[in-house]
């Protein structure tokens, strides 16, 4: 059985660090807490906490911020 801390890790492994700035924002958690999670210094996130990135990572994408793409000048 998957636990909903693995789904969530398996989420977080996929995004590249904008990506994870743009979970952070969107779900209200703070960026370094995602971060922690993401590189398992965290090893019991609080439960709401992880609903919250789920909630972000369950929504359909396009209801998710994009991140702009930088021109080089």
């Amino acid at each position: 059985m998957v636990s909903i801390l693995d789904t969530l890790l398996a989420h977080l492994d996929a995004c590249s660090t904008h990506q994870i700035e743009d979970a952070a924002q969107a779900s209200g958690v703070p960026y370094h807490t995602v971060a922690k999670i993401k590189r398992r210094e965290t090893t019991n996130p609080r439960i709401d906490t992880v609903q919250k990135l789920l909630s972000y990572f369950q929504a359909p994408r396009k209801k998710r911020k994009a991140h702009p793409v930088h021109a080089e000048v």
